[in-house]
């Protein structure tokens, strides 16, 4: 039955929401985020992604939500949250703290009130370098920031210190560039000790290889996320780890290749 007009959400046999627009289905997935604690990893929060389908086949999100206009667009990212904040009760582990994207088609006061007292949300906005102010939407919105930079770029020190985020989260493609020169590796250790003396979490996403892992364990990185460690999954469809073996995943080698398409929202 769906739960509304402007933005239908649908639940199947067991209870995970889903959404439409037009002939496309939207489905959540979740990837983790781990935290080091006494030679484990262990899950503290997940991240949700849309994640399109169309007859059945899955087709990229960025593409999709990029040919949306503007109104479209709002529905859909409005739906997703909605979605999200629902099926995170479809997890195996209960207790984490949930990242949510927003965007200015879904600002983080609204996400609140989609998320209610189900879900604890952390905020999570990408700004590209350069914008030294955060939108106007998020003053007063009363959630925790996860501040990440847009592509290759590394974090805008002038950013962090307008937007006083809970996390600071270095990107993915940044990181890994980082992480193929020690002198550049001994330069981003400095930069994560400033930020948690300043009293900011750090997270590193996009971790492919056990060598990028070990990097981000050495700078000492408060968060970790990537495909090495799990794969954004459709809820319901694999079991969450809660926690992960250091010794064990440090051992041997190995790289985790992206999916092609994969994209966040």
């Amino acid at each position: 039955m769906a739960t509304g007009t402007e933005r239908p959400i649908y639940a199947d046999e067991v209870g995970i929401a889903f959404g439409r627009h037009g002939d496309v289905v939207l489905r959540s997935a979740f990837q983790p985020l781990y935290a080091p604690q006494q030679g484990q990893l262990r899950a503290v929060a997940v991240e949700s992604f849309l994640r399109p389908f169309r007859d059945g086949t899955p087709i990229a999100p960025r593409p999709f939500l990029e040919a949306l206009d503007e109104r479209e667009r709002t529905s859909v990212e409005r739906l997703a949250v909605e979605m999200h904040s629902h099926n995170h009760s479809h997890l195996d582990i209960v207790g984490l703290d949930h990242v949510l994207g927003v965007s200015r088609f879904a600002p983080p006061a609204w996400l609140r009130r989609s998320a209610g007292d189900t879900v604890r949300p952390i905020a999570s906005v990408r700004l590209v370098s350069g914008l030294t102010v955060l939108p106007a939407w998020l003053a007063g919105a009363g959630l925790p920031i996860m501040l990440g930079s847009v592509g290759d770029a590394a974090p805008d020190p002038a950013i962090i210190r307008s937007a006083k985020p809970a996390i600071v989260r270095l990107g993915g493609a940044w990181f890994r560039r980082i992480c193929d020169s020690q002198q550049a590796t001994r330069l981003l250790r400095t930069l994560v000790s400033g930020l948690r003396r300043d009293g900011y979490k750090v997270a590193v996403e996009g971790i492919q290889t056990r060598r990028q892992l070990a990097a981000a364990l050495d700078v000492g990185a408060d968060l970790l996320q990537g495909f090495l460690l799990a794969r954004p999954e459709l809820v319901g469809t694999a079991a969450t780890r809660e926690t992960i073996e250091l010794a064990s995943q440090l051992s041997g080698g190995g790289t985790a290749v992206p999916l092609s398409g994969e994209g966040r929202s």
